[in-house]
């Protein structure tokens, strides 16, 4: 194996990140945190979300993820439809959605409404640009 490629690795195994973030009600924002060096890359695996409706009517909720800050552009979104007193729970993995450089990752919803609780979690690795 040659360095880059055992750089890349040491990267993936061990600049892990998570985040965690839940509301009461509301909107969520979760972000990492800025990476260390301009270089930097952070790259997600794993997104986890919940999305509860406790009102008596059905609610749409959009899941994005951001690069940057809340008005950054949006790199990913899934839109749903949650019917009245209930639950959606999504779990992807393998995901590979990546910050530009020197960036932050953001998961955002669309909702603002009370009866809306949402919940993410999201977890991945740095890339450091020595084996990228």
């Amino acid at each position: 194996m040659n360095k880059k490629a055992e750089n890349l690795w040491a990267d993936l195994l061990f600049n892990r990140w998570t985040v965690t973030h839940e509301t009461a009600g509301g909107t969520v924002n979760a972000a990492t945190t800025a990476p260390l060096m301009p270089k930097h890359v952070h790259v997600m695996d794993n997104l986890v979300y919940n999305i509860t409706n406790t009102n008596a009517t059905a609610h749409t909720v959009t899941v994005q993820v951001r690069e940057g800050s809340l008005a950054g552009t949006v790199i990913w979104a899934l839109t749903h439809l949650v019917g009245a007193s209930s639950t959606a729970h999504v779990g992807l993995s393998g995901v590979g959605i990546k910050a530009p450089a020197g960036d932050v990752l953001r998961v955002t919803t669309d909702t603002f409404l009370a009866s809306v609780k949402a919940s993410v979690a999201m977890s991945g690795w740095i890339a450091t640009g020595e084996g990228a």
